[in-house]
């Protein structure tokens, strides 16, 4: 019983008051706080570039696809429209504008794959061009 005392009436000074915890709680939330609002931006950044990224790889396959379709024409237009990612694709073969450092060069097309979408309220527009040389077939005799 006497062992019992005291416990009770001397102080314990191994342990944290719940004052000390609160106050390294609050230290630790102030720290983490700034940390996991970054985490947010950079995974929402993270998560915008791939889906560019994805759509841009989308847009190099019709680029290609459109290359081999119309590689004896000179002028062409085509437009799809693509479900995953959501988006509408335009594929323009023409000549080179004049005035431009590489109209002086002969038989040379332009190939321009326009993507647009919506991202939220913000219509999205990125251009893929291409330049070809296209020599002219000689006529055989």
């Amino acid at each position: 019983m006497h062992s019992l005392l005291n416990m009770i009436h001397s102080k314990n000074n191994s342990g944290f008051t719940i004052l000390e915890v609160l106050v390294a709680v609050m230290i630790t939330a102030m720290i983490m706080g700034p940390l996991f609002l970054w985490q947010t931006g950079v995974l929402s950044r993270t998560y915008q570039a791939s889906g560019l990224l994805n759509r841009l790889f989308v847009g190099r396959n019709f680029l290609i696809q459109n290359h081999f379709q119309f590689l004896r024409e000179t002028v062409a237009k085509k437009e799809e429209k693509n479900n995953d990612p959501a988006m509408t694709m335009n594929y323009e073969l023409k000549a080179l504008p004049a005035g431009t450092a590489l109209s002086s060069f002969k038989n040379v097309v332009q190939e321009v794959v326009t993507l647009t979408w919506q991202d939220g309220k913000n219509k999205q527009v990125q251009r893929l061009v291409s330049f070809q040389h296209r020599p002219k077939e000689s006529k055989q005799q």
